[in-house]
C-alpha cells in the first residue's frame, strides 16, 4: 500500500480598465482569489491484477472577491470565500494484457449548500502494440465563479446567485 499526500496553495489576479464611451469615466475591474488545499490519498494493489485508489481531499478558498465601478458608481462589491470537501474510490481491474476495467465515484460537498456525486468508468482494450479502444463514461461539474454568480453591469449583465454547478 502506498499513501500519497499533497498541500498546496493557489492565486490567482486580474486586473482590468475598460473605457465604454468617450465621455464617460472608464470602468475598473478586478477580481482576487486565494486557496489552499490538502489531499490525502492511498493506493493498494491487493492482487498483481487489481488496484484500489482511495482519497479525500480539502480546499478553503481563503478569498474569493470580485469588484468593478467607475468613478461614479460601484456595481460589484463581491466577497464569497467558501470551502469543500470530497472523498473518492476509484477500483482498476485488469482482465488481461489487453483489457481493463476502472470504475470510480467521487463525492462533494460544499459549504456554500451544493453536492455532488461523480461516476466515471473506462473499458480499455489494446488490439495491437500501437492501439487502443476505449468505451469511456463520466460526469464532471464546475462550480459558479463569484463573476458568473455575481457580476452585473446597468443594460449589460445581471447578476444570478441562484447558479448551481454545471454538470456534463
Amino acid at each position: 500500500m502506498d499513501v500519497i499526500g499533497r498541500a498546496y496553495y493557489n492565486t490567482f489576479r486580474y486586473d482590468g480598465v475598460y473605457p465604454y464611451e468617450p465621455e464617460s469615466p472608464d470602468n475598473v475591474d478586478y477580481q482576487r482569489e486565494k486557496r489552499a488545499g490538502v489531499e490525502v490519498r492511498s493506493e493498494w494493489s491487493p492482487v498483481s491484477y487489481e488496484r484500489l485508489i482511495t482519497g479525500v481531499e480539502f480546499v478553503r478558498h481563503l478569498q474569493n472577491d470580485y469588484y468593478s465601478s467607475t468613478s461614479e458608481e460601484v456595481f460589484s462589491n463581491e466577497s464569497h470565500p467558501y470551502h469543500d470537501f470530497s472523498a473518492f474510490v476509484q477500483n482498476e481491474y485488469q482482465f488481461s494484457s489487453k483489457a481493463m476495467l476502472t470504475a470510480g465515484l467521487r463525492q462533494s460537498w460544499y459549504s456554500l449548500g451544493w453536492k455532488a456525486l461523480v461516476p466515471r468508468t473506462a473499458l480499455v482494450y489494446l488490439p495491437g502494440r500501437k492501439s487502443a479502444i476505449k468505451l469511456l463514461y463520466g460526469q464532471a461539474y464546475r462550480t459558479p465563479t463569484v463573476l458568473e454568480a455575481y457580476y452585473w453591469y446597468p443594460e449589460q449583465a445581471k447578476a444570478n446567485p441562484d447558479l448551481t454547478p454545471e454538470r456534463l
